[in-house]
């Protein structure tokens, strides 16, 4: 497989995804200033928090380079009509604000908006949620295509979680939910740590914890996390993909 110069993200992460998935081995080199890329960080995220090995060679091989700062990520199935009570908690923890973690061709996309406000208006697969007295911290990068210029959040130098969300890839087919969060991240150099927020971070742990009481682990399921109603889906022939 091969991507071509001057390809916009929505190809490069299609790209990553699907190498990732159709590849038992997976090596990645990457280091703090490699990470502040969003495509090294979107492919390392995806390799080492993606779904099950496939295969007797399936591995990934990480070769790190200096001190390296990766993201706290939980992977999790529910069925899409679940997402309200999860999403219902989130609200009450707070005045919550998101943009889609998705790229766009103008900035005003990502103007925080009220977590359901945003979801309504976007319906994004992925999403990015935060406390609102964040909001003025979130970073949008801009990047040039062959169309032009487009934007996307940086989700590492953002107090912000990303939340995957559950969908029907296919009759009968359960894609994986996940969340993804830095707790801190390497300045415009590389050359010392920053770190996010306190506030930001004892709250990004409250919502990783739900996530761990709401999906629990089944060992007679590879001990994969998932909601009980998850786990009778599979039982009456649902599948679970990534």
């Amino acid at each position: 497989m091969a991507i071509h110069l001057g390809e916009n993200r929505a190809s490069i992460q299609e790209f990553i995804e699907s190498s990732i998935r159709n590849s038992d081995p997976t090596l990645s080199i990457v280091s703090n200033r490699s990470l502040l890329s969003a495509w090294v960080a979107l492919e390392s995220v995806t390799a080492f928090y993606s779904e099950k090995p496939r295969g007797p060679f399936a591995c990934a091989i990480s070769v790190i380079i200096g001190e390296l700062t990766m993201a706290a990520v939980l992977s999790f199935y529910q069925l899409p009509d679940e997402e309200e009570t999860f999403l219902d908690y989130v609200e009450s923890t707070g005045k919550i604000i998101a943009v889609p973690f998705e790229i766009a061709r103008t900035r005003s996309d990502f103007t925080p908006l009220p977590l359901r406000e945003c979801l309504n208006r976007f319906n994004p697969d992925k999403v990015a949620f935060g406390l609102e007295e964040h909001s003025e911290l979130i970073k949008i990068g801009a990047y040039f295509d062959k169309k032009g210029e487009y934007f996307t959040v940086s989700l590492m130098t953002s107090p912000l979680i990303a939340h995957t969300r559950s969908r029907w890839r296919a009759p009968q087919q359960l894609g994986m939910s996940n969340l993804a969060a830095y707790w801190s991240y390497p300045n415009e150099s590389a050359t010392a740590m920053l770190d996010h927020p306190g506030e930001f971070i004892k709250w990004a742990k409250k919502i990783f914890r739900k996530g761990r009481d709401i999906a629990t682990r089944w060992p007679e399921h590879e001990s994969l996390r998932m909601t009980p109603l998850v786990a009778a889906a599979i039982r009456e022939g649902v599948k679970l993909v990534s």
